[in-house]
């Protein structure tokens, strides 16, 4: 966590991108973003970018602009935004699936995104998962957290993605550099997941 700003590694991680991101599209057009659990640390960022106009969203209330659950959000249009931000939120909900599928419906055809969930490649291999657990401390054995109901392995959730309609780029050290991870604070294995909607 930043000591100056309270963001995340993984916040720093998608600024990274999105600032180049960002850059290559005209400035003058007004950017449609819908930010799930909106994270400390994007705030900051987003002033450097007045034609973003993001709208936050979380199911809990009083935390965003709107209070809605990802799995069912008929308040959104089909269509009605450029992009989204979806940083470990997948873990927390019931239907993944249907949380995924709403995620690309509400992006515009060629709309892209950011979509992360906690990943330990090297040591989780099959996807645990059970919304129902009812035991919080079960739920840290298994999921890693008392309000997680999975821990994905990482083709599970490459797969789900595609299989909602998204394609996937994972960018890691090859794409930004380990210099520049290095310099911001991120561990060398970090992977940024990059959706788009054909």
């Amino acid at each position: 966590m930043c000591a100056a700003c309270g963001a995340f590694d993984r916040v720093r991680l998608c600024v990274l991108y999105l600032d180049d991101a960002l850059a290559e599209m005209p400035a003058d057009r007004p950017v449609r973003l819908l930010h799930v659990a909106p994270e400390i640390g994007f705030e900051h960022w987003l002033s450097r970018y007045p034609n973003v106009k993001r709208t936050t969203l979380n199911i809990m209330p009083g935390v965003a602009e709107l209070q809605v659950d990802i799995c069912a959000m008929p308040e959104l249009a089909s269509a009605s935004f450029d992009m989204i931000i979806c940083s470990h939120v997948l873990e927390h909900v019931a239907d993944d699936h249907a949380a995924m599928a709403e995620l690309c419906r509400i992006l515009v055809p060629g709309g892209w995104g950011i979509v992360m969930v906690p990943l330990y490649p090297q040591r989780v291999l099959s996807t645990d998962e059970d919304p129902s657990e009812p035991s919080a401390e079960e739920r840290v054995r298994r999921f890693g957290q008392k309000d997680h109901v999975r821990l994905y392995a990482k083709k599970d959730f490459l797969a789900r993605l595609a299989g909602a309609g998204f394609l996937v780029e994972c960018l890691g050290r090859d794409y930004f550099g380990a210099d520049v991870l290095t310099r911001s604070g991120i561990a060398l294995g970090s992977v940024l997941y990059v959706v788009r909607k054909p």
